[in-house]
């Protein structure tokens, strides 16, 4: 009895052993979303937002000047294009600054003076930079 026991508990054991030490049979698979040339601006907007819940967003660092530069630049350009017409901007909060007939970059970059007219007359609406989202 004791020698089919503990020929028992040995080829369990052995067993145990030899799946182990047995390899996989295929690799793991691989994330292919890189690798995959996306024909489409669509296709590939789909497929960065897949991937958006694995992989961390990433921050662009911008300077103050540099982003003051651009925001009078984009100013300048739709001033240009759209004649008459004002320029407006959409701030972070969800405010509208509106009729806005010209804007001046204060000498750090960081604080923009808009001039707008309304209806008390011309007046200066003072915002930090980065509490501008968009100019309309």
């Amino acid at each position: 009895m004791k020698k089919l026991v503990l020929l028992t508990l040995l080829s369990f054991s052995s067993l145990a052993i030899s799946k182990q030490e047995e390899p996989p049979l295929s690799p793991p698979p691989q994330d292919q979303s890189n690798s995959i040339i996306h024909d489409t601006p669509a296709k590939a907007a789909a497929a960065r937002k897949r991937r958006g819940s694995q992989k961390h967003n990433e921050i662009m660092i911008i300077s103050p000047e540099a982003r003051a530069k651009d925001l009078l630049n984009a100013f300048q350009y739709l001033r240009r294009v759209n004649g008459a017409k004002k320029v407006g901007v959409r701030l972070t909060d969800g405010d509208v600054i509106s009729n806005i007939f010209d804007m001046e970059i204060m000498p750090g970059g960081t604080i923009i003076l808009f001039k707008i007219h309304s209806m008390k007359g011309e007046s200066v609406r003072v915002v930090t930079i980065e509490s501008v989202d968009t100019i309309i």
